[in-house]
């Protein structure tokens, strides 16, 4: 063949390229989580393409597929080098295979051997569209994070976590964040139909 030519019209782009690649600006003092990989080294097929380097490298094209299911089934994680307390999760499912997504949760540990999930994917994943969280349960900081599914196989294509160093006690279940709160917004609502708001501030008189 002398030439050959190819035409065709813009379309969706999927991200490929350095760890991470989702381009979500993560919240104020956060950052990209990263650490040394746990879980399965080998996924579907023992093979390494489709273990847990393959949720940690930046393109949605590879995934990692777990070979097992259970509640001692495969996963994938981070072992980071402190304790990190998570302000942000963005996942991107595999594709043609978004519908795994539902019922994986993301865990934390401080030993790996007793973990807490912090979030649970109730609903099913929208193709090719990053799924992203940022309010966990018994979120104290931890330095292992792992994905992990007990009902289904939760193929994965890229997981991204950010957060910032520190920790918030030793008991996710009883824990206090501290909040600085120097005014309240009230609503004064006694039946009108459009109701009034006023900015409070402490040590102030309001009638």
């Amino acid at each position: 063949v002398a030439e050959l030519e190819f035409y065709g019209y813009p379309g969706y782009e999927e991200p490929v390229g350095p760890y991470p690649s989702s381009d979500i600006t993560p919240p104020s003092g956060s950052k990209i989580l990263r650490g040394e990989l746990i879980g399965d080294e080998l996924g579907w097929g023992n093979r390494a393409e489709s273990g847990r380097s393959a949720a940690f490298d930046g393109d949605v094209h590879t995934s990692y597929k777990a070979i097992s299911t259970g509640s001692n089934g495969s996963w994938c994680g981070v072992a980071l080098d402190q304790r990190y307390v998570l302000t942000q999760l963005c996942l991107y499912p595999r594709a043609e295979w978004a519908s795994r997504v539902k019922n994986a949760c993301l865990q934390g540990s401080l030993d790996q051997e007793n973990w807490v999930t912090l979030y649970q994917f109730a609903e099913d994943a929208a193709e090719k569209t990053w799924i992203t969280a940022d309010e966990f349960y018994g979120n104290i900081g931890y330095n292992y994070y792992r994905y992990f599914t007990s009902d289904n196989h939760g193929d994965v294509a890229e997981l991204e976590l950010y957060g910032y160093a520190g920790a918030l006690g030793d008991d996710p279940a009883n824990y206090t964040i501290t909040v600085d709160v120097s005014a309240l917004v009230v609503t004064l609502d006694a039946g009108d139909p459009q109701p009034e708001q006023i900015t409070v501030r402490f040590g102030g008189t309001y009638e």
